[in-house]
Protein backbone atom coordinates (compact mmCIF):
# COMPACT_ATOMS: atom_id res chain seq x y z
CA UNK A 1 0.00 0.00 0.00
CA UNK A 2 1.20 3.89 0.08
CA UNK A 3 1.38 3.80 4.15
CA UNK A 4 3.76 1.09 4.67
CA UNK A 5 3.34 -2.14 7.35
CA UNK A 6 5.60 0.07 10.15
CA UNK A 7 4.18 3.90 10.34
CA UNK A 8 5.06 6.01 13.51
CA UNK A 9 2.14 7.13 14.94
CA UNK A 10 2.64 10.40 14.21
CA UNK A 11 2.28 9.33 10.14
CA UNK A 12 -0.67 7.23 11.45
CA UNK A 13 -1.97 10.67 12.85
CA UNK A 14 -1.65 12.19 9.00
CA UNK A 15 -2.88 9.44 7.22
CA UNK A 16 -6.43 9.51 9.35
CA UNK A 17 -6.70 13.43 9.07
CA UNK A 18 -5.80 12.51 5.04
CA UNK A 19 -8.72 10.27 5.25
CA UNK A 20 -11.07 12.45 6.98
CA UNK A 21 -10.37 15.17 4.73
CA UNK A 22 -11.21 12.91 1.54
CA UNK A 23 -13.79 10.82 3.15
CA UNK A 24 -16.85 12.82 2.01
CA UNK A 25 -15.92 12.39 -1.51
CA UNK A 26 -15.50 8.60 -1.96
CA UNK A 27 -18.20 6.06 -2.40
CA UNK A 28 -16.13 3.35 -1.29
CA UNK A 29 -12.98 2.60 0.77
CA UNK A 30 -10.90 1.56 -1.94
CA UNK A 31 -11.03 4.93 -3.57
CA UNK A 32 -8.72 6.67 -0.77
CA UNK A 33 -5.69 4.85 -2.68
CA UNK A 34 -6.92 6.58 -5.82
CA UNK A 35 -7.32 10.13 -4.08
CA UNK A 36 -4.44 10.40 -1.82
CA UNK A 37 -1.86 9.03 -4.24
CA UNK A 38 -0.52 12.36 -5.02
CA UNK A 39 0.49 12.98 -1.02
CA UNK A 40 2.43 9.53 -1.47
CA UNK A 41 4.40 10.32 -4.66
CA UNK A 42 7.02 12.56 -6.33
CA UNK A 43 5.67 16.12 -7.10
CA UNK A 44 5.40 15.89 -11.21
CA UNK A 45 7.15 18.26 -13.00
CA UNK A 46 5.20 21.10 -14.43
CA UNK A 47 4.98 22.06 -17.74
CA UNK A 48 5.87 25.58 -19.46
CA UNK A 49 2.23 25.80 -19.68
CA UNK A 50 1.67 25.21 -15.84
CA UNK A 51 4.51 27.73 -14.71
CA UNK A 52 3.35 30.51 -16.75
CA UNK A 53 -0.33 29.91 -15.59
CA UNK A 54 1.38 29.81 -11.75
CA UNK A 55 3.72 33.09 -12.77
CA UNK A 56 0.36 35.18 -13.35
CA UNK A 57 -0.42 38.18 -11.25
CA UNK A 58 -3.85 36.52 -10.45
CA UNK A 59 -2.19 33.22 -9.28
CA UNK A 60 0.40 34.57 -6.90
CA UNK A 61 -1.44 35.97 -4.42
CA UNK A 62 -4.03 32.87 -4.21
CA UNK A 63 -1.01 30.91 -3.61
CA UNK A 64 0.79 33.00 -0.90
CA UNK A 65 -2.53 33.67 0.98
CA UNK A 66 -2.63 29.76 1.23
CA UNK A 67 0.91 29.80 2.20
CA UNK A 68 0.08 32.21 4.70
CA UNK A 69 -3.21 30.35 6.24
CA UNK A 70 -1.00 26.96 6.22
CA UNK A 71 1.99 28.33 8.14
CA UNK A 72 -1.13 29.59 10.61
CA UNK A 73 -1.86 25.87 11.18
CA UNK A 74 0.30 24.54 14.39
CA UNK A 75 -1.05 21.14 13.60
CA UNK A 76 -2.70 19.93 10.03
CA UNK A 77 -6.18 18.12 10.84
CA UNK A 78 -8.67 17.78 8.02
CA UNK A 79 -10.53 20.48 9.68
CA UNK A 80 -7.75 22.62 9.70
CA UNK A 81 -6.85 22.10 6.02
CA UNK A 82 -10.37 22.83 4.90
CA UNK A 83 -10.48 25.92 6.99
CA UNK A 84 -7.30 27.39 5.46
CA UNK A 85 -8.94 26.43 2.20
CA UNK A 86 -11.85 28.44 2.45
CA UNK A 87 -10.53 31.37 4.14
CA UNK A 88 -7.95 31.55 1.40
CA UNK A 89 -11.10 31.97 -1.14
CA UNK A 90 -12.49 34.13 0.94
CA UNK A 91 -9.16 36.45 0.23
Amino acid sequence: GLVGKEISPEKMEWVRQLVNIYAVQMSYTKQIVDITKIFFEEAPELSDAEVEEIKKDDARPVIEEFKKQLNAIPRFTAVQVMNAIQATRRE
